[in-house]
């Protein structure tokens, strides 16, 4: 067994190649028998080329003497015209080209992807590498933990059946960005990827970084990354050369010695086993009827595969005990699910001490290889922090979560389940329960109704919409729109309808527990908050939208505005009373100064459009008591035992509701949309007309109550005078 590292050295690397050279010899201990080594150059790389000759001389002879085995070395040179052909910078392609020398010419059990700025413990890896796969026959890529990021797939060791397959290491159209989490993945959906802790790489130069990171290094080439959906769609076509070669490849016996399908069913899915090629690609050293067998045997162990999951979760607070327990209770408990973490902190802020707690959790036996971790340096808000998250999931299905849900243990499981029996559905949502205590808070958030799509797929087969709490879509390239305010509102919504426009399917036992915010006492401003975004909808789409009367909001702030008019006018006259008194003493007399004017136009006597908004207001408060205390469906819905309870609970429900159409209204003054006042959103998007007809109906009957208040008031009025 054999271990072949392809090592890339280019003219832009400023590394001592002898150095870089040397390291391989050093790193690989006692057993040099389990290494080969594959050299790129490049045709420009003067000063190495010419070391080319000792370097074969010393490969072949000191090695030899120091260990009683040389170390195979192969050099392939990168022409000037190929490169010249290609984008800056192309390492998928030298990565390719590496790949198919040496299993052309040294016979690897697998292949290692390396640059020439690495550095491996512990001595003798290559003989722990070959272990693993020995001892794993399902085992097709072994990631190694980088230092610098154990998340991140940076340095995978691949099987070499791989290249029979598929022909190449990668695809073609890989520049030099994205190969190592593309080939992770492939493996992770076959079920043939595993993460070796014990040995570690460091990377000196590059590695993972990104643009956003305080240490972002400026890369020696541009990096290139390939559109996501060009990402997603390689995945899907090497995932299925992967299960025709498995179903072609045909059975064996436990001692992998006995086929019942003929070596050309492996062939047949392989470019590279022609008449012409086949006893060139491989070699002299092993025939291609021992090398058919072998990658036979290799397709034939693998499962038939894994669902990926990536868990998405966005988070200020960065508690992480409470993103340690999330994710232990997100964990599959099925063995063909394939769990993986994204955790973002946007906390600028964040302590040094929380970011070493969360990194010891990332290189935790549990969390190595899939936890990755990432830290902004300013704070973007919910929207561009979930792109980023998305921006490195490239796994079947992502799962949305916020940072303080609890999920149930069987989450994952009940998702996976509708995933599979629903294969052609985008998106799914799960319920999310607030807290149903016995106190005044949490009583009038659900009396409100605010929350009331939160746990609305434990009713419903299907949903426009969830919150992105507890929320799960098949990963596309789809992204929230960051027109959508930072603390969120209205996001969750437009990125639903977008990236599952048939809806999304209702998974009731993918529950989430979510509890109140500021630990019980949330602030109005956050469902304000919450409206100013989400009014954005209203503009965005027409075709979900519908007239309907003012809310008791829209009316008494209507009716505050046009007090504030009148009482500005009169002021104004008044002052300009009071300024003229002072040069025309003769025309006013000095009694009948402003002084009296100003106080008239100020006394609550004289306001009666601001006690026509108060009546409005009071209304309300009244309907909405009658409506919660007095109706059955209410009750049903939002059972309470003690009736003083359900007093206060039902005014502060109002108070929110005011609260949240204020900050609806704000929203569409601030974004210069004054016209979409008593504009509605349809919350169910056309999926359920009953609930918009009974929203007019209420809001007339609602209109009718209001207009006779605001005459009550205006009569009484008209007899004070």
């Amino acid at each position: 067994m054999k271990i072949t590292r392809l090592l890339a050295r280019t003219v832009i690397g400023d590394n001592d190649p002898w150095q870089s050279l040397m390291s391989v010899f050093l790193q690989t201990g006692d057993d040099s028998r389990s290494l080969a080594v594959v050299l790129g150059v490049d045709e420009s790389d003067s000063v190495l080329l010419e070391l080319i000759p000792e370097i074969l001389d010393i490969f072949k002879s000191q090695f030899q003497a120091s260990t009683r085995h040389s170390i195979e070395l192969r050099v392939e040179v990168f022409m000037q015209s190929d490169l010249d052909q290609l984008p800056p910078g192309p390492l998928c392609w030298m990565w390719n080209k590496l790949a198919e020398v040496a299993f052309r010419e040294l016979s690897p059990t697998a292949i290692v992807l390396l640059g020439d700025d690495t550095a491996i413990c512990p001595r003798g890896w290559p003989g722990l590498v070959l272990e693993q796969f020995q001892a794993d026959p399902n085992l097709m890529c072994l990631l190694l933990n980088d230092v610098a990021d154990p998340g991140y797939p940076s340095f995978p060791v691949i099987r070499a059946s791989h290249m029979l397959i598929h022909n190449s290491l990668l695809p073609k159209e890989f520049v030099n960005q994205g190969g190592d989490p593309f080939l992770a993945e492939l493996y992770r959906r076959s079920g043939g990827l595993k993460m070796c802790r014990d040995i570690t790489v460091f990377n000196k130069v590059g590695g993972i970084q990104l643009p956003g990171d305080k240490q972002y290094v400026l890369p020696r080439y541009p990096r290139r990354y390939l559109d996501k959906g060009l990402v997603l769609k390689l995945l899907e076509q090497w995932s299925r050369e992967e299960d025709a070669a498995h179903h072609s490849a045909g059975q064996y016996d436990e001692c992998g010695m006995t086929l019942s399908a003929p070596r050309e069913a492996i062939e047949s899915h392989s470019g590279m086993f022609n008449d012409s090629s086949r006893h060139e690609l491989l070699g002299n050293q092993r025939s291609s009827e021992t090398v058919g067998m072998a990658a036979a045997r290799d397709v034939a162990r693998q499962g038939k595969g894994c669902t990926t999951v990536d868990i998405l979760i966005p988070s200020y607070r960065a508690e992480v005990k409470a993103l340690e327990t999330m994710m232990k209770e997100s964990d599959s408990r099925i063995s063909d699910v394939a769990v993986g973490w994204g955790i973002v902190i946007d906390d600028p802020l964040c302590p040094i001490a929380v970011k070493e707690r969360l990194k010891c959790l990332q290189n935790s036996a549990r969390f190595c290889g899939r936890l990755k971790i990432r830290f902004h340096e300013k704070n973007v808000g919910a929207s561009a922090t979930r792109n980023r998250l998305l921006d490195e999931s490239i796994a079947h299905y992502a799962i949305f979560l916020d940072d303080d849900v609890i999920p149930d243990a069987s989450l994952v499981q009940e998702y996976v389940k509708v995933f599979k029996s629903y294969p052609n559905c985008t998106g799914f949502a799960g319920p999310t329960y607030l807290p149903k205590t016995e106190d005044v808070v949490s009583c009038g958030i659900h009396l409100s109704d605010v929350s009331w799509f939160w746990d609305a797929p434990e009713r419903m087969k299907k949903v426009a919409w969830a919150v992105t709490a507890n929320v799960a879509f098949k990963n596309s390239t789809n992204k929230f729109d960051l027109r959508f305010p930072k603390t969120g509102g209205g996001e969750d919504i437009d990125f639903c309808l977008r990236a599952s426009p048939e809806g999304l399917m209702c998974v009731p036992k993918a529950a989430a527990y979510h509890p109140l915010w500021n630990k019980g006492r949330p602030s109005l401003l956050r469902f304000a908050k919450w409206s100013i975004g989400d009014g954005a909808l209203i503009h965005m789409y027409p075709q979900h939208c519908y007239r309907a009367p003012p809310t008791a909001a829209e009316l008494a702030w209507a009716l505050i505005f046009t007090q504030s008019l009148i009482l500005a006018a009169r002021l104004l006259t008044c002052l300009s009373i009071r300024i003229l008194s002072t040069f025309m003493d003769t025309l006013i007399p000095e009694e009948s100064g402003g002084g009296g004017c100003i106080a008239a136009c100020c006394s609550l006597s004289s306001l009666p459009f601001l006690w026509m908004a108060m009546s409005v207001i009071s209304v309300e408060f009244l309907i909405d008591l009658v409506r919660n205390i007095l109706f059955q469906e209410r009750l049903k819905r939002h059972p309470c035992i003690r009736l003083p309870l359900r007093v206060w609970a039902s005014i502060y429900a109002t108070v929110i509701r005011l609260s949240s159409d204020t900050g609806r209204i704000a929203g569409h003054l601030a974004r210069g949309h004054p016209h979409l006042l008593c504009v509605r959103f349809d919350w169910f998007c056309g999926f359920e007309a009953g609930p918009v007809r009974a929203e007019r109906r209420n809001g007339w009957i609602r209109m009718a109550v209001y207009i006779n208040a605001i005459l009550a008031v205006a009569l009484a009025f008209v007899q004070l005078s």
